[in-house]
């Protein structure tokens, strides 16, 4: 008969107590890794709902911060870039500086928007709080962001002079990523030096 016993008798005890709560180790980790593995999957199945290059954007409906009015932005004759932001989600914060970083640089070349899909209050809290000087509306029934398949913010939208989205993204990026979408929508293949 087979005994668990005499095979682990000549094994130190610290190595038994070790084995002995293994299954119940795994056990944690692999709950530890559901949520993970749950947001990962969200987050990529939500990617392929983004507009994708060669589609045309959607018209855009939305208002100004503080106030009722709407407005239809046009996007034709520019290059637009477009960041749908969150105000309470500190990837978009993150986000929302590197845009204006870029927008100082770029701005000559680019018409830069920012459309935040939150509540006026904690919007403008926020730019303030920030100094976000781009050009900032709000989404308030969130029905540009469905438009543009919105559904995890941070999400950047290159969109072409003739209304065709050139680039889409959701989630963080860095600066230097974000830049480097920017140039290669433009044609470019490296940054400019800074001074």
């Amino acid at each position: 008969m087979f005994n668990v016993a005499r095979i682990l008798a000549p094994v130190p005890q610290w190595i038994r107590a070790a084995l002995s709560r293994l299954p119940a180790t795994l056990g944690l980790v692999f709950l530890l890794c559901i949520p993970i593995l749950f947001v990962v999957t969200i987050h990529q199945s939500t990617d392929q709902r983004l507009l994708v290059p060669g589609e045309p954007a959607p018209v855009l409906i939305l208002g100004n911060i503080n106030s009722n009015e709407v407005h239809n932005v046009d996007l034709r004759g520019h290059p637009h870039a477009i960041l749908f932001f969150g105000a309470e989600c500190p990837h978009c914060q993150r986000e929302l500086s590197h845009f204006d970083q870029i927008e100082k640089v770029y701005s000559n070349r680019v018409k830069f928007l920012a459309v935040s899909q939150s509540e006026d209050l904690k919007t403008s809290e926020l730019l303030h709080a920030i100094g976000f000087k781009v050009q900032t509306m709000i989404d308030r029934n969130r029905s540009a962001g469905s438009a543009f398949g919105v559904d995890i913010v941070p999400a950047l939208f290159l969109v072409d002079s003739n209304e065709i989205i050139g680039y889409s993204r959701s989630g963080e990026l860095s600066y230097g990523a974000m830049e480097k979408a920017l140039l290669l929508f433009l044609g470019e293949n490296t940054a400019p030096e800074i001074r």
